[in-house]
């Protein structure tokens, strides 16, 4: 079971609406409009610079209007083809929610993804949702728990709140309560007022001396390390390894010999040319990962 069991926590579905009810709030200035079909010709001027598009856009999107929200979209495509990080992020939530248009689950997904690998933690937040749900695409468990403790860790504060379900329910991975109880602890110590109810709920799953030991093990952490967003996608590899029969060792985000000598193995199985952990074996690692979860279910 994904789900937690013994503990009185808010089910992972029901997370995963308010998860996506987030969108609205962190679109700031923009209110949520039923889909429209707008289909008014509108172009850009070649001589328009991206972050200028981008600035128009903005002003658009938040008078709510029919036309203005499609003219929107229209400049944020422009500057999102442009590598607008902002842009790509702004158009991929108003194609979610069908803001200026019609929902389009797939091309948002793609938006986001383009924004989340460039750093954007809303982008990587709301693309980890819609991985863990199936929006867009295929339901990539463990890619989107990667996706969204990497925005946990750039200090996406609903991430953080996430990850300590994620990490105490074992979805997309492994059970790691110590995990949990770091990641609510640093969601109540940016002011998530869920995350105490989890912490003493959680509390309750373990007996005192082990609880004293996680309580040792997290205190000064709640600060987060640069290198954690990095150690997420070092998690997801040994963990995809050790489910397609690599020895991997502990997923703990460190890439120690045992890690480095399955990242070889696999590289030389599937043929891999280059080293390390790269794009190229990322993606047969995603696609390996997600069989072993489809075969799961």
């Amino acid at each position: 079971m994904y789900l937690i069991s013994s503990v009185s926590l808010p089910s992972w579905c029901r997370l995963k609406g308010l998860l996506f009810g987030l969108a609205v709030l962190l679109l700031s200035g923009c209110q949520l409009l039923m889909p429209t079909s707008v289909k008014e010709p509108y172009e850009v001027a070649d001589s328009t610079d991206a972050e200028s598009a981008y600035r128009e856009a903005l002003i658009l999107d938040r008078t709510g209007r029919k036309a203005d929200l499609y003219k929107a979209n229209v400049l944020l495509a422009y500057s999102a083809e442009r590598g607008h990080t902002g842009a790509q992020y702004l158009l991929g939530m108003n194609r979610l929610l069908g803001r200026g248009g019609d929902k389009e689950p797939t091309a948002a997904r793609a938006l986001l993804t383009q924004a989340a690998e460039s750093g954007h933690a809303s982008a990587q937040y709301f693309l980890a949702e819609m991985m863990l749900n199936g929006r867009g695409g295929e339901s990539e468990l463990a890619w989107g728990a990667q996706w969204m403790e990497r925005a946990a860790a750039n200090g996406q504060v609903e991430a953080q709140l996430a990850m300590g379900v994620i990490y105490a329910s074992g979805l997309g991975g492994r059970e790691n309560i110590p995990m949990a109880l770091l990641w609510l602890s640093r969601a109540e110590h940016n002011g998530d007022q869920t995350a105490p109810l989890l912490i003493q709920k959680l509390s309750a799953r373990v007996d005192k001396p082990r609880w004293q030991a996680v309580q040792r093990q997290i205190a000064g952490r709640i600060s987060i390390d640069p290198r954690e967003a990095r150690r997420a996608i070092t998690r997801f590899v040994q963990l995809s390894l050790n489910n397609a029969g690599y020895a991997a060792g502990v997923e703990d985000g460190i890439a120690g010999p045992r890690t480095r000598a399955a990242v070889a193995a696999f590289r030389n199985a599937k043929k891999l040319t280059g080293q390390g952990i790269d794009d190229p074996l990322l993606s047969q690692l995603r696609s390996s990962q997600l069989a072993y979860e489809q075969q799961a279910k």
